[in-house]
C-alpha cells in the first residue's frame, strides 16, 4: 500500500481570502521567558488548513545571518506587489478585530478600545516614505525550499539569495504574537522562487556614481558570526546595503580553483571561483572610492575592539596593516603610508557568484540584455558599458580584514581594451595553488578560511 503523499499547502490570493476561514486557537505563554502567542489556522482543508500567501516579484534588499536580536536567518525585501500588499492588510485587520473581541483573553485588560488596539499594531509590510516603497522582513528557516532560475536546489539559501534578485515567496503566517508592547504576526518563508536580477534599485540604496556618495550616511553594522566561526559585519549607507555603479569601464574576470573543507565529513573538494578585478583610469572615480575606502576603515576603526574581541584599543598603525584596501595589495599600502607612489593602479575586486545549475543566471548581458556566454571572455580584457555591485561584508579573517563586493549586473560590449591588465591579477581571489605566504604578501585573505561559506 503506497503511503499518503503531503499536500503542499495552496497560497490564497486577495481573490481567493475570506476572513472567515480564519481560526484562532487558545493564548500560550511560554512558561520560560512568558513570550504570547496564538496559533492560527486556515479552515479549508483545500489549503491543508495553512495560510499560505504567495508575494510575487519582490526585490531583495538584503539576506541577513543570526544576529544578537535573532538566532534566524531572514530576507529582508522590498514588496511590489499591490494585491499581496492589500491581502496583508485585510489578513491584519482580521486580526485586529478579534484581538478586540478576545482583549481579555490576550491582555488581561477590558478597558482596552479599538483605537488601543490599533496603536499596538505592528504591520508586516512597512511604508518607506523616503523611497515610495514597501518593505518586509522575513523569517527564512531550515526548511525552505529556494527555486534558483527554474532549478530547485539544496543549497544554504544563504549562499544563494543576494542583494538585488527578484524572487516570489510563499509565506506561512503561523501566529499572532499579542502584548502591551505591540501586536504582530508571526510567519516564516516555505519557498523562494529566483526569478532573475533586477534591472534597478527600489527601497534600498540607490546605485551611487562617483558624484552622491555621502560619507556620513554609511554605518558597520554589529559582529556576527557564521555557522563555521567566521567573524563578519555587514555594511549599511542609509539603511540598506551600499550599491555602487560605473560606466564605460575597463575590467578583466579571473578563474580560479579552490580547495574547500567539508566542516562535517572533512572531505577535501575543488571549488570554482569568479571574480572581477576593475582598473579605475579617471579621476573621479579614484577619488570616490578612496572616499568610501575612508569611510569603510574608519567605521573598522571605531568598533575595532567589538569586531576583533580585543579589550584595548589598537594603535592606528596595527589597525592600518590588519586593513585591506579596496584599491591596493599590501605591497602598495605599505608604499602609500611610506609616502611613495604605488607601483599598481588602484583596482577593486568583486566576486561573482555562480552555480552549477543556472551559470551565471542573467547577471551578464550584451548592451541589448541578450545573455552572453562568460565562459568566452574569463580571463581576458574586456569593456564594460554599465557594473553595478554591492557591498557584502566586512570580513575579520585571523590577520586581515577585507570587505567584499559582489556583482549584481555586468553589461559587456564586444570591444577590449588593447593593453595588458595583468598587473591587477593580484586582487583576483587565492588560487589553490599559491602558497598562503603568499597571498597574505598580497594582502589577501583565502576563502578557504571560510568567507565564502557565508
Amino acid at each position: 500500500m503506497a503511503s499518503a503523499t503531503k499536500k503542499t499547502p495552496k497560497p490564497i490570493t486577495l481573490d481567493t481570502f475570506d476572513v472567515s476561514l480564519m481560526g484562532f486557537k487558545n493564548l500560550y505563554v511560554n512558561p520560560e521567558h512568558g513570550l504570547r502567542s496564538v496559533s492560527i489556522t486556515c479552515r479549508a482543508p483545500e489549503l491543508n488548513n495553512k495560510l499560505v500567501v504567495l508575494l510575487k516579484g519582490c526585490r531583495i534588499i538584503m539576506a541577513k545571518g543570526p544576529s544578537e536580536k535573532s538566532s534566524a536567518n531572514s530576507l529582508y525585501v522590498n514588496v511590489t506587489d499591490v494585491s499581496g500588499i492589500e491581502l496583508f492588510k485585510q489578513i491584519e485587520t482580521a486580526i485586529l478585530n478579534t484581538a478586540f473581541e478576545r482583549r481579555v483573553e490576550w491582555f488581561g485588560n477590558q478597558d482596552l478600545d479599538e483605537g488601543d488596539i490599533a496603536e499596538l499594531h505592528k504591520p508586516s509590510i512597512t511604508e518607506n516614505t523616503k523611497y515610495k516603497s514597501h518593505n518586509m522582513n522575513i523569517n527564512l528557516p531550515k526548511y525552505v525550499k529556494v527555486v534558483n532560475m527554474g532549478v530547485p536546489t539544496n543549497e544554504d539559501p544563504m549562499s544563494i539569495l543576494q542583494p538585488n534578485q527578484i524572487v516570489d515567496i510563499c509565506i506561512e503566517i503561523d501566529k499572532v504574537k499579542p502584548s502591551m508592547k505591540a501586536i504582530k504576526l508571526g510567519y516564516s518563508a516555505t519557498k523562494i522562487k529566483i526569478i532573475g536580477a533586477g534591472d534597478e534599485t527600489v527601497g534600498r540604496s540607490a546605485n551611487y556614481l562617483p558624484t552622491d556618495f555621502n560619507d556620513s550616511e554609511f554605518k558597520l553594522g554589529a559582529l556576527e558570526t557564521h555557522a563555521l566561526g567566521g567573524k563578519f559585519t555587514k555594511l549599511a549607507y542609509a539603511g540598506s546595503s551600499p550599491t555602487f555603479a560605473l560606466n564605460d569601464i575597463n575590467a578583466r574576470i579571473f578563474h580560479n580553483e579552490q580547495e574547500t573543507e567539508d566542516p562535517k565529513t572533512k572531505e577535501k573538494k575543488k571549488k570554482d571561483v569568479y571574480s572581477l578585478s576593475v582598473r579605475l583610469t579617471r579621476e573621479d572615480e579614484i577619488e570616490f572610492f578612496k572616499r568610501v575606502d575612508k569611510a569603510f576603515f574608519k567605521g573598522f576603526v571605531d568598533g575595532h575592539m567589538d569586531y576583533l574581541g580585543k579589550k584595548k584599543a589598537l594603535k592606528q598603525s596595527v589597525l592600518e596593516s590588519i586593513y585591506c584596501s579596496i584599491l591596493y595589495n599590501k605591497e602598495d599600502r605599505e608604499r602609500i603610508r611610506s609616502k611613495e607612489q604605488p607601483k599598481n593602479p588602484p583596482a577593486l575586486r568583486i566576486s561573482i557568484y555562480w552555480n552549477a545549475d543556472s551559470g551565471f543566471g542573467k547577471a551578464f548581458t550584451d548592451p541589448d540584455g541578450n545573455p552572453i556566454n562568460v565562459a568566452e571572455i574569463v580571463n581576458k580584457p574586456i569593456t564594460i558599458q554599465r557594473l553595478e555591485f554591492y557591498c557584502k561584508h566586512m570580513w575579520f579573517g585571523v590577520e586581515l580584514t577585507t570587505v567584499k563586493f559582489a556583482l549584481s549586473k555586468c553589461v559587456v560590449t564586444e570591444s577590449t581594451p588593447d593593453y595588458n591588465m595583468d598587473d591587477v591579477a593580484d586582487v583576483s581571489p587565492v588560487s589553490a595553488s599559491m602558497p598562503a605566504s603568499a597571498a597574505k604578501a598580497n594582502g589577501i585573505v583565502s576563502d578557504s578560511e571560510g568567507e565564502d561559506e557565508l
